[in-house]
């Protein structure tokens, strides 16, 4: 593979996967000899290096020998060739000699620790130009269940700061299939992988690893663009082949899952009508907004039993998978959750916004990031207190807690359940001695294991829609704010962002009906914006980008909140057109009629919905 070569700076530029290294003749003998065993390849690069050299974070690849410098320099290149995550302790990087991302920990702002460093003996530094100096320093932590590298060690203790695991996904199905079969695991956050390129149908590659390394480093309205620019791509032509879906509104919930479920996975990248049977509105972007908010409303509603609130005080607006939903196996309501997991990726992939907050695992497993203890506390806080209680307890102590290894769950079926955290589990007492395996165990139950059946389905059904390559530029938290929209409403923004017509159009902002509009709606509750929002637009989230990235379609085309000014002698109430997110405004006499029309409008017309032909 050839590679562009400055010379004046020492420094390779890389193609594809690989790096460049060269031994610096400055060093020991013992230096010396460890740099050329690396560049021989008796010792993995990356088991070094880890994500941080200097302030250059995440570089990783196979070694090279660059044999064409009179002087040899230690030298690592392509600063592109990274991902510079410092979220929850994580970041991704080159798996050595493979095209495939892997997590390693990061310790701090410059320094990073590769997951096969961890408990080293020794510190071993690099140098490199102008004194850049990278070590591996030795932590004791254990990485998955008291072992390093899969090994058992039982003098390690629990660390709830390095014990991580992420989800794997193995599929069984074909993509011929309409619900490809497949299981979603966890396994230590060491040896996850994910593909670092995609590839489109014919096997062309779309995007390489230093593509999706740029992008994870733009800004996030840059990198949303960008995202939104790669759906479209992948996006099939309204013209050549697109879903035409006609539901009952009454009975939307089933007519759409019988619809979407026998919807085969390439058939997600086509474009969606909608029809409600009965009401005479062409979809233009309207309808479609409508269906998925109505869908999310249905689908994420505790009564309807697949999920439930936080049972963390503090935040109870975020779903929790309710462990109740999958007790009957009996499939189909395991199948729910595929569902679910295909509407979030449609919506994802349409630029559709589903204001409907999930625990922070839940975007976690759907990226492949490593989830941890400190997870625990969002799912159940009563169970992260007393986590904690058993971890600061003394050894000899932890046995008067007089628990084994079970956990009680309650049940439809049977009132309350005994799970086993492992085999014979009910006949293991909680001591000094097994903690850790205890922690250990019921971490990954909280956030795995007790909603398996359902997390499976969900996680299956969202990459049904979205390559699992696109997301790897995103964290968690962006992946929560791109598909749920902003919380909250920036006035200034929503103002900025609104075009007037009809009889507002030569006045616009300044018009006295526009000045009460804003007055009023300013004054609004954050729940009433919301309602306001959603009957001018079908949605009641704002976009990630603000107001200015509201969009009309699924194809993304943006079309700002709109203000058209009617006549009073023509129009009681407002009227929306949510195709074109256009409220069509009369022009009361005064700021408390229009206050009165704009509050009947919402919390007794917004009751019943529908739409006919304007």
């Amino acid at each position: 593979m050839e590679h562009a070569i400055d010379k004046s700076q020492y420094v390779i530029i890389p193609s594809e996967a690989k790096l460049g290294i060269w031994v610096n003749e400055e060093d020991n003998e013992e230096d010396r000899d460890f740099e050329r065993s690396m560049i021989s390849g008796s010792v993995s690069f990356s088991s070094y290096i880890g994500v941080g050299l200097g302030r250059i974070p995440g570089i990783n690849g196979y070694v090279e020998w660059g044999g064409e410098f009179d002087e040899w320099t230690c030298q690592i290149a392509a600063k592109e060739a990274r991902m510079t995550f410092n979220k929850d302790g994580w970041t991704r990087t080159i798996r050595t000699g493979e095209t495939h991302f892997q997590w390693v920990r990061v310790e701090s702002e410059n320094i990073g620790l590769a997951p096969e460093a961890v408990n080293e003996k020794k510190s071993i530094k690099f140098r490199f130009k102008k004194n850049l100096v990278a070590s591996v320093r030795k932590i004791t932590g254990a990485v998955g269940s008291g072992a390093v590298n899969g090994k058992e060690s039982d003098k390690l203790k629990f660390n709830k700061d390095l014990v991580a695991y992420v989800r794997k996904i193995t599929r069984t199905g074909t993509e011929n299939d309409i619900v490809p079969k497949g299981t979603v695991t966890l396994i230590p956050a060491d040896e996850a992988t994910c593909p670092s390129f995609l590839e489109i149908k014919g096997g062309t590659t779309a995007l390489t690893y230093l593509d999706l390394c740029q992008a994870q480093k733009l800004p996030f309205e840059e990198k949303s663009d960008w995202f939104k620019n790669e759906c479209q791509r992948l996006r099939i032509e309204y013209y050549d082949g697109h879903i035409q879906i006609r539901v009952r509104r009454a009975n939307i919930l089933e007519d759409s899952m019988a619809a979407i479920m026998s919807l085969k996975p390439s058939e997600m990248h086509r474009i969606w009508k909608f029809t409600f049977l009965g009401e005479e509105g062409l979809d233009v972007g309207g309808v479609g907004k409508d269906w998925f908010f109505n869908i999310g409303e249905k689908l994420f509603d505790p009564n309807f039993g697949l999920w439930m609130t936080s049972k963390d005080t503090s935040n109870q607006s975020m779903m929790h998978i309710n462990p109740m939903s999958g007790e009957l196996q009996s499939g189909y309501d395991l199948m729910y959750f595929r569902f679910v997991g295909r509407i979030l990726g449609k919506a994802l992939f349409d630029g559709k916004i589903m204001p409907h907050h999930m625990v922070r695992h839940c975007y976690k497993h759907l990226l492949g990031w490593p989830v941890s203890f400190s997870d625990i506390e969002l799912v159940d806080n009563q169970v992260f207190k007393s986590m904690n209680q058993i971890l600061d307890l003394k050894k000899e102590e932890v046995e008067y807690v007089g628990v084994d290894f079970t956990v009680t769950e309650e049940s439809l079926m049977q009132g309350n359940k005994l799970i086993e955290l492992k085999p014979g589990g009910a006949d293991i007492d909680l001591t000094g001695d097994n903690r850790d395996e205890f922690v250990d165990l019921r971490m990954r139950h909280a956030l795995f294991n007790t909603t398996e059946g359902q997390m499976t389905e969900l996680v299956l059904g969202f990459f049904d829609v979205i390559p699992e390559p696109l997301l790897t530029v995103f964290d968690f938290q962006e992946l929560e704010l791109l598909m749920c929209g902003l919380s909250t409403f920036d006035m200034e923004d929503w103002m900025e962002n609104t075009q007037y017509m009809g009889l507002l159009y030569d006045d616009g902002p300044t018009h006295q009906c526009a000045v009460w509009f804003w007055e009023i709606v300013e004054s609004f509750t954050t729940e009433l914006k919301s309602r306001l929002l959603r009957f001018v637009t079908g949605t009641s989230g704002v976009p990630a980008g603000g107001f200015g990235d509201l969009n009309a379609d699924e194809q993304g085309r943006i079309s700002y909140f709109t203000l058209n000014g009617v006549s009073r002698t023509d129009k009681l109430y407002p009227t929306s057109y949510g195709c074109f997110n256009r409220l069509n405004l009369p022009l009361y006499d005064n700021k408390d009629e229009m206050l009165k029309m704009l509050l009947t409008l919402m919390c007794i017309l917004m009751e019943n919905v529908g739409f006919d032909m304007e």
